[in-house]
């Protein structure tokens, strides 16, 4: 079952790269940004197997939302935003499958839920997001701050750390967020500056 379940992972992430390279490369800093930190908060074993299955594709929705949106170079309309949110439960529909463990198709649907209640699609608070959840969100938002999208320049990884600071207690989990930011800290992201080198 574990080998069966990280072949689909491999197959699905295959299928995303064909069609949005930008996403699958996304998707997999993430993965290695989420197993950093999990590792430091110390995950282990099948859990940290899962956690990292479950971030290499949390996004595997988009394979849902036109490709023009995906790609556009300006700010999103309201109405192309409440699109591209609807990845997330679109995302856990496609990883529906007994050979998954429920905590991957959980880091899908729930990585854009937020501390305080306010992230979608469920409005979950706190610990009613599970720890990997949790921590795929702060991963996630790390790489997005620092890469160039295609409507903005990376922002830099100081700049993202001071933001994840801010939110911390807010959109973040406190514990997830002040390891993310120590970790930045003591140079364990130092790669994503030159994320292509």
């Amino acid at each position: 079952m574990q080998r069966a379940g990280h072949e689909i992972v491999h197959v699905l992430s295959k299928a995303l790269a064909h069609r949005d390279p930008y996403t699958y490369d996304h998707q997999n800093r993430v993965a290695t940004l989420a197993v950093s930190i999990g590792r430091q908060l110390g995950i282990r074993g099948e859990q940290l197997q899962h956690l990292e299955m479950g971030a290499r594709i949390h996004d595997i929705g988009k394979l849902d939302i036109p490709a023009e949106i995906l790609s556009k170079p300006g700010e999103l309309t309201p109405q192309e935003f409440d699109l591209v949110k609807t990845h997330s439960a679109s995302g856990c529909d496609i990883v529906d499958s007994p050979m998954l463990p429920p905590v991957i198709r959980d880091i899908i649907l729930h990585h854009h839920e937020r501390w305080n209640g306010t992230g979608y699609p469920d409005g979950l608070k706190g610990t009613e997001i599970s720890l990997e959840a949790r921590i795929v969100a702060v991963a996630d938002t790390l790489e997005s701050i620092t890469t160039h999208r295609p409507y903005r320049p990376g922002r830099g990884l100081n700049i993202a750390l001071g933001i994840i600071n801010e939110e911390k207690g807010v959109l973040f989990d406190s514990e997830v967020a002040d390891m993310c930011i120590s970790m930045g800290k003591e140079g364990y992201f130092d790669w994503l500056i030159h994320p292509h080198a």
